[in-house]
């Protein structure tokens, strides 16, 4: 079973990256260490950790392939996050 918490931080830092540049080590970092705590307290196996990442890499680029496709079929769409 994959991580919520990973997959959630993980598409969180995902939509971040695609909008700013800025502040994605600073985000990067908070992704892992929040990844490694979820290991470290015995929660979560490793594998579990990095199906979740992968699960929020795949919901972001989902998540931001849709906001594109709406954008250009609807430009008055606009996002707060993007």
């Amino acid at each position: 079973f994959n991580s919520k918490p990973v997959d959630s931080r993980v598409t969180f830092m995902f939509l971040l990256f695609k909008k700013s540049y800025r502040w994605i080590g600073l985000i990067f970092l908070w992704a892992f260490v929040m990844s490694y705590t979820r290991i470290y307290l015995g929660v979560h196996y490793p594998g579990d950790i990095i199906a979740g990442a992968l699960v929020g890499i795949g919901s972001g680029a989902l998540g931001y392939t849709v906001y594109q496709w709406l954008e250009k079929r609807h430009p008055l769409v606009k996002s707060p996050l993007l």
